[in-house]
């Protein structure tokens, strides 16, 4: 008898981990913030001690095209048409009392400051526990800082990155 195989999943199991470009070295609200452009920082996952959590609701990652599209015409013929564009969007939802929204924040004010041409942000999805490569997205800028609400209780905030390229190794 084979052994059953067991599927889970967690989304405490995936983290952002966000690498600035070199052009951000000398930002000082970059410097203000905490972050530094020699070691990435990590949004997501179980947290920093695995036990306290990260206040990440979702991480989705959408490409703008498909792959492939098909046209057909009246008579009876198509054409399925081929698309390498690989530009799209990550998005995440965190709680807005968590520290990276701070960080996040900070990041688009830097970008904001500096007159000169900077490179994106290279952002890697990872299986927190096997550091494995999920989704891998380059050139990517921060779209705005998401509306924020004050009131009863604590919202999500929608992160929203857009991404020159984005691959996945899944």
């Amino acid at each position: 008898m084979a052994a059953s195989r067991v599927n889970r999943y967690a989304l405490a199991d995936y983290q952002l981990v966000v690498s600035l470009p070199e052009q951000l070295n000398n930002s000082t609200l970059l410097q203000r913030s905490g972050l530094t452009t020699d070691k990435p920082f990590v949004i997501g996952g179980p947290g920093e001690t695995g036990i306290e959590g990260s206040y990440v609701g979702q991480i989705s990652v959408k490409r703008n095209t498909d792959l492939w599209s098909t046209q057909g015409d009246a008579t009876g013929s198509w054409v399925h048409s081929k698309n390498l564009d690989r530009t799209g969007e990550i998005d995440v939802d965190i709680t807005q009392i968590s520290d990276q929204v701070i960080k996040l924040a900070y990041l688009c004010d830097a970008f904001e400051t500096i007159q000169d041409a900077i490179g994106g942000l290279n952002i890697q999805i990872l299986n927190a526990s096997t550091q494995e490569t999920v989704v891998d997205a380059v050139d990517c800028y921060i779209k705005k800082i998401p509306d924020h609400g004050f009131k009863e209780t604590a919202d999500r905030l929608t992160w929203v990155f857009t991404c020159g390229r984005i691959m996945w190794y899944i």
